[in-house]
């Protein structure tokens, strides 16, 4: 099985199923040897991660994520976001058949209150995020399907900025192979829909039977559109989707709809292929589909919500251009080459002043540039949250 390619097949649906519980984390640093087995429950979530600090690419990663301009195609070091400059992957060998997951880029981040103190996600004074110093890293998230023993290897693949030659290096692991046990505590269901009963059906791992599965829960999990920051949310009304989400939960709920809205969670809209500007909401999400999996429910994850090419107002509806007209969503588009310019930027709260590669909405469906700027942002996606 596929994992990456049923993924994209179930974000074509956007509906993504949740079946891991909490997962086991192992911190991948270079100067261990391999040496041992590691054991990993069926089903649930093995995260492999390596810091910044202990790659041999790291300084031009830095150079890329210190600088500050919106080019996507000409920029000083590697990109971490773009696959085509670096990527972590991780592969195994399974029933003869060779996998990839690959790995993704972040950095972890803490709260604060308005007198800059760190506070916890449980503090009523919650103002901002802020950036946790030496915590950019590699992660690669992983839940296996099977029973069976694994042999990994995770593998840094980058551009060499010299020759703009592709070079890889094998990265020490912890240990030489994954046994997967079964896991008895994991009854959750792989939902499936039934044509003849017109019905979701849901397959329970643990004893074999069928049920139908209603999905009851909300269209919501939104946010305000009265940020003091709108292009990159507010911790505070994010978190209000954590005790949102489980008090619905409480009451029966099995199913939550996340719009990745550019006032909530969608991670690329400042600068195009560039996600540096809002890891943060990211990590929120995160956190979600991690209450959603203790939880046993399921998630309908929107991945786009018009910012490409919605002529419409929306969350922007109460800015209005010079001339009294309300600006769209496709003027603060990262793919429009025109966008919003000067004073309409509005301080630079939002506005586009990347120059995206399409003149016009219709661009976006024929320019390829474009469509691989998509690619790498579903390939995020997939990466950061396709185990689940």
């Amino acid at each position: 099985m596929n994992y990456q390619s049923t993924f994209l097949t179930l974000l074509s649906y956007l509906f993504t199923i949740t079946s891991v519980a909490q997962g086991i984390y192992v911190t991948l640093p270079t100067n261990i040897q391999p040496s041992g087995k590691l054991v990993v429950p069926q089903y649930e979530l093995l995260e492999l991660a390596i810091d910044l600090s202990d790659i041999v690419i790291s300084e031009e990663v830095l150079d890329y994520l210190n600088y500050q301009g919106s080019d996507y195609t000409n920029y000083p070091g590697l990109n971490p976001y773009n696959p085509e400059d670096v990527s972590f992957e991780f592969q195994f060998l399974e029933d003869g058949v060779d996998y990839t997951i690959y790995g993704f880029f972040t950095r972890d981040y803490h709260y604060k209150d308005v007198q800059g103190n760190i506070v916890t996600s449980n503090s009523t004074n919650v103002s901002d995020w802020e950036i946790t110093n030496n915590s950019e890293k590699f992660i690669v998230r992983f839940a296996p399907q099977k029973c069976g023993t694994l042999f990994p290897v995770i593998t840094l693949r980058y551009r060499n900025q010299n020759s703009n030659s592709i070079e890889s290096v094998l990265l020490n692991l912890p240990f030489d192979e994954i046994e997967v046990i079964k896991n008895d505590k994991v009854s959750e269901a792989v939902i499936n829909w039934n044509q003849s009963r017109g019905a979701f059906i849901s397959k329970d791992r643990s004893s074999n039977s069928t049920v139908e599965f209603i999905p009851l829960g909300i269209n919501a999990i939104w946010t305000s559109h009265y940020f003091p920051n709108v292009d990159r949310g507010r911790s505070d009304h994010l978190l209000q989707n954590h005790s949102l989400m489980s008090e619905y939960i409480d009451a029966g709920a099995s199913l939550f709809r996340i719009p990745m809205s550019n006032w909530s969670y969608n991670f690329e809209y400042e600068r195009l292929n560039n996600y540096s500007d809002r890891l943060n909401v990211a990590q929120e999400l995160d956190k979600l589909f991690r209450i959603a999996e203790q939880n046993n429910v399921k998630i309908q994850l929107d991945i786009e919500h018009g910012t490409i090419t919605d002529a419409g107002g929306c969350e922007q509806g109460w800015l209005k251009k010079p001339s009294g007209e309300h600006y769209s969503q496709w003027d603060y588009s990262p793919y429009n080459t025109y966008g919003v310019s000067g004073s309409d930027i509005h301080q630079g709260v939002l506005g586009n002043f990347k120059l995206g590669p399409c003149a016009t909405r219709d661009d976006f469906w024929t320019n390829s540039l474009a469509q691989e700027m998509l690619r790498r942002k579903l390939r995020y996606i997939v990466s950061r949250w396709g185990y689940s």
